[in-house]
């Protein structure tokens, strides 16, 4: 039976959820942090109230009918967190963490106070901690578009393999640009994905080296 304390209660179990998973988010300097977090976790609470108090109120009814909107409309929010800067993507886990708030309000709405607590605790670890862990194991990397000019000859696409193996480059699957000028060069443009601890001056030097490269130029 809902009363106005257990709703205070859940409602205020809510809030501290979402602030703390909206403070690992802003300490990332996310755009959606603490109070994004905060609001979506309470409004989930919110709409899960509503429907439980509608259910008994009426004595018939299905409380996961308007709740199960509050998941599918996270993807609205949850699209604007997704950023595209040039190759590269951002904001995937902040999409994540805001669904994943929306679920923890749901719960929480519903009384599973245990789930609420586990939820958050899990979210926070798999944010922060895991965070390190798969810096450690993988290295950050970064999508690039390599441009490489040619002067006469056709490209040495052995050698240029060999120098991106080298470096721990790979070449991503993609429309690979080939093009001939008519004053007798060419371009070649490669989608690579690069680990951030590269040195470009290095890299640039060795592609550079190679008899029929003229130019090389890095962009995102």
């Amino acid at each position: 039976m809902l009363t106005d304390t257990v709703i205070i209660i859940r409602l205020l179990m809510s809030f501290c959820a979402g602030a703390a998973i909206g403070l690992e988010r802003s300490s990332k300097r996310q755009a959606a942090g603490l109070r994004t977090h905060i609001l979506i976790c309470v409004g989930a609470t919110g709409i899960m109230l509503l429907s439980i108090w509608l259910t008994e109120i009426e004595g018939t009814g299905d409380p996961g009918r308007i709740a199960a909107q509050v998941v599918s409309g996270m993807g609205f929010l949850g699209g604007g967190a997704i950023l595209k800067f040039g190759a590269n993507v951002t904001g995937l886990t902040t999409a994540a963490s805001i669904w994943v708030a929306a679920c923890i309000g749901l719960v929480t709405g519903c009384g599973m106070y245990t789930a609420c607590i586990t939820m958050v605790i899990i979210t926070l670890v798999t944010l922060s901690v895991m965070n390190h862990i798969e810096r450690y194991l993988f290295p950050v990397r970064q999508n690039k578009f390599l441009e490489i000019h040619f002067s006469g000859k056709d490209p040495q696409m052995n050698e240029i393999i060999d120098i991106l193996t080298r470096y721990s480059i790979s070449i991503l699957p993609t429309n690979v640009r080939h093009s001939k000028r008519k004053d007798n060069t060419a371009k070649l443009i490669l989608l690579i994905n690069i680990p951030k601890t590269t040195n470009i001056l290095l890299l640039t030097d060795d592609l550079q080296a190679l008899e029929t490269v003229n130019k090389i130029t890095l962009k995102e």
